[in-house]
């Protein structure tokens, strides 16, 4: 279709629905119907079209859930249409069904929503009417069966709903007043109701009770006894009292609650209940400081790596089984008393930045050098990077000529690990250092498709240098030319990709500048984390990418990962985000893709012009929603449309077009934080998204924006900058195109290459030694590197 203008009227798109009144048509309102006729209120046929049985089945809704009942379904209506709390239409007590199906925990549909409506009507449930029975329902079946004569088994059968739905069905006497599951009342002597009950089932359940309880619970004890990490009694006491005990613990080791804990690995990145009880052992024992969180971050495997070299486990920082066994065995040495194993003997790695903080087998390592060289002494060794160690490699630095910043970064750990290093006593081994491999005999210019032995060594220079990540074979490819243009470009040389006798002789000189080395300052170093950050993204608008909300080449909706096909010309093609084969399902070569709602949002060039199209991915019908000229980036967040014309022009686009700035070379939206970014000649500055507030971060020009925990990032001039704690600081040099963030690491492209460092701008890391590269995109932990025609290398992260 041609493309067309946006119009404000019944085809507007907002939130991912169009606003739907009479008159609509469509699948869109088919999928209306279908959802008013599951909650009670539509009983007409699913036709698709709008008419008034339609305007009356959604202005009953919109009464039943508090919203203003105009008979339209707009973007507030629809949002609590489809959403799990949305109220369905009440039954009367009067009503006159007589043959019910059996609801039992697990169950779902409208006949739970049903039960649900009804049980809240009589004072047994609050949580919201979801249609899915859980526990919270199936407890509160309980208590009206006991209250009303019946087996007290939590399921609904026919006699259960009957009684339910009749007039003569007895209400609560002690209504539920708290809808948030994870709230409780404190239970004293002599309480009755729903919690009273659910606890003593729970207690009796784990072992911990044989009778009817009448003493004494706190909220932490309930909270406890609900979550998944309850420990269950080792037996189940005899002759109890049946009194509900104070907030204590026990160390029982049976039970699937128990058994789970100890046979799940967590890693960075885990999330939940056993991440928090893991947190919470670490704590108790000494050996982590963090915020009991519930997020397996860098604090929580430095603790994990401290422990498991305190108590003679291999420090990997990951709590597996045998680590997690001895955790919550009781056994485990507390950090005040743990014995220091002996020092690693493995190769210690120069290339990872040790600071204050850390710990784990790295630090140990460091130690336990510092310890030879007499800076510290054997005691001292305790895998802790503390105020002691940096002392100490302060020390260490000013003796050797370094900057004494007490940071252990690459310079000083070569050193320190080197026979060079002068110890606390000012001594210092003899040994020369090893020499620079000599330029190769044959003296010959190396250009792309020659091969040989030269050409290999010419290979493993460039590896040891941090140029390459290719394999040795001799044979001078692409891959070997795009290594050697960056090392070209490091040193200053013309980035030709030709090895002549000026490239050589710099390459195989001690002067010759790796890629792994910095040029900038002392960095202040920092930990950040973008896991909450990429959840609450992708949550909201269908895919995160690493540049924030700014869409890719590539997404998913969990069920297909949709992409440009470069190997099809750019197609937009599907496939099962397990794999398999794909389909082309548009011959659009789309960017900036979004998939929320059962709809596919991406940019494409119609015409020569840029156009933002919805395809509806259960029909594959699409519509132009808008058109632009030139659309720079278009970012779809919780259902606004924003976009960067070409001429630097921000819109915002929900029921009519909003200026929201000029001048503009890149911006991101920070859904955890409810604000915009934009970069540009005048700085970088963040504006909040609730009043339009805003506030200049750094007047420093910026080309392009990427996000990580706290701090925020920009390119200028192809260096990598990082504004912090209200610090502007320079972390990377170079010639850098791209940049995003994504987990605990910063990704970007230099040369037409894909490298990642950490957020300090060290330990960089060649991913892929291809060439060309221009876009990349993640999904699903899978870097998704390719050009604006689409991807064309997966990176597992």
């Amino acid at each position: 279709p041609k493309p067309t203008a946006w119009i404000t009227s019944s085809e507007d798109y907002n939130a991912g629905y169009p606003v739907l009144r009479m008159g609509s048509t469509g699948s869109d309102v088919s999928d209306l119907q279908k959802r008013l006729k599951e909650l009670g209120y539509y009983t007409g046929s699913i036709d698709g079209m709008f008419s008034t049985g339609t305007q009356s089945a959604v202005i009953s809704f919109q009464s039943a859930n508090a919203l203003t009942a105009d008979g339209i379904a707009g973007r507030a209506t629809q949002d609590k249409l489809y959403s799990t709390t949305a109220v369905a239409k009440s039954i009367s007590a009067s009503g006159t069904t007589t043959s019910y199906s059996l609801l039992k925990n697990g169950s779902y549909g409208t006949e739970v929503r049903k039960l649900q409506v009804r049980l809240a009507e009589l004072g047994y449930y609050s949580g919201g009417a979801d249609g899915v029975y859980g526990t919270s329902t199936e407890s509160a079946v309980k208590a009206f069966q006991r209250n009303n004569n019946l087996t007290a088994d939590g399921q609904a059968g026919s006699a259960t709903q009957t009684r339910l739905y009749s007039a003569s069905a007895k209400s609560a006497s002690n209504p539920v007043t708290t809808p948030d599951p994870n709230q409780t009342r404190t239970l004293t002597v002599g309480m009755e109701g729903n919690d009273v009950y659910a606890a003593q089932e729970r207690l009796i359940e784990l072992g911990y009770l044989d009778g009817v309880a009448d003493g004494v619970a706190g909220p932490a004890t309930l909270n406890k006894l609900d979550s998944t990490s309850a420990i269950a009694n080792s037996g189940v006491s005899s002759g109890s009292s049946g009194n509900i005990g104070g907030d204590t613990s026990s160390s029982g080791t049976s039970g699937d609650s128990t058994a789970n804990a100890l046979t799940t690995t967590l890693s960075r990145g885990s999330t939940g209940t056993l991440v928090t009880l893991l947190q919470q052992n670490l704590k108790s024992l000494g050996y982590y400081t963090g915020t009991v969180d519930a997020t397996y971050g860098t604090s929580t495997a430095s603790a994990v790596m401290l422990f498991q070299q305190k108590n003679g486990l291999t420090a990997d920082g990951v709590a597996g089984p045998s680590t997690l066994s001895l955790l919550y065995s009781g056994l485990a040495q507390p950090y005040e008393t743990a014995v220091p194993s002996a020092a690693p003997t493995s190769t210690p790695d120069v290339f990872t930045t040790l600071y204050q903080g850390l710990g784990g087998e790295q630090v140990t390592k460091l130690q336990a050098q510092l310890s030879e060289l007499g800076y510290l002494t054997a005691l001292q060794v305790d895998g802790r990077y503390g105020a002691t160690t940096v002392s100490a490699v302060k020390a260490f630095q000013k003796n050797n000529g370094l900057s004494a910043d007490g940071v252990a970064g690459p310079s000083t750990l070569s050193l320190l690990y080197s026979d060079k290093a002068i110890g606390a006593d000012a001594q210092t081994a003899s040994t020369p250092a090893p020499s620079i491999t000599p330029i190769p005999s044959s003296g010959r210019t190396l250009r792309q498709g020659d091969s040989g032995e030269d050409v290999r060594v010419l290979q493993t220079r460039l590896k040891d240098l941090g140029f390459y990540a290719g394999s040795i074979d001799g044979q001078m490819g692409a891959g070997t030319v795009s290594a050697l243009k960056a090392f070209q470009t490091r040193n200053g040389l013309s980035a030709d990709g030709v090895a002549g006798p000026g490239t050589q002789s710099i390459l195989y000189s001690s002067g010759a500048l790796g890629y792994a080395q910095e040029s900038v300052g002392v960095v202040t170093p920092i930990s950040a984390d973008n896991q909450e950050r990429q959840k609450k993204e992708r949550s909201l608008n269908g895919a995160y990418q690493m540049s924030l909300s700014g869409g890719g080449i590539v997404c998913d909706d969990k069920t297909y990962l949709y992409f440009a096909n470069a190997a099809d010309g750019g197609a937009l093609h599907r496939r099962s985000i397990n794999g398999g084969a794909s389909e082309r399902i548009s011959g659009d070569t789309p960017r900036f893709l979004h998939a929320t709602n059962g709809r596919l949002y991406y940019v494409a060039t119609r015409a020569g012009t840029d156009c933002v199209i919805r395809l509806d991915l259960a029909t594959l019908t699409e519509r132009t929603a808008l058109s632009a000229g030139a659309i720079r980036k278009f970012v779809l967040h919780d259902g606004v449309f924003y976009y960067l014309e070409g001429s630097g022009t921000l819109y915002r686009m929900a029921d009519s077009r909003e200026h929201l700035a000029e001048n503009a070379q890149d911006f991101l939206i920070d859904a955890t934080n409810d604000r915009l970014y934009l970069a540009g000649e005048g700085g970088v500055t963040r504006m909040r998204m609730s009043d339009g507030d805003t506030l200049l971060l750094t007047s420093h020009s910026a080309e392009q924006l990427a996000l990580c925990g706290s701090a925020c990032y920009f390119l200028s001039g192809g260096s990598i900058y990082r504004i912090y704690d209200d610090e502007t600081q320079l972390i990377r040099t170079g010639s850098v195109t791209w940049l995003g963030a994504y987990g605990s690491r910063l990704y970007y492209l230099e040369g037409g290459m894909i490298y990642r460092c950490d957020v300090n701008g060290q330990n960089s890391q060649l991913l892929d030694s291809g060439t060309g590269y221009t876009c990349v995109s993640v999904s699903g932990d899978t870097l998704y590197v390719g050009t604006d025609q689409g991807f064309t290398t997966m990176i597992s992260l």
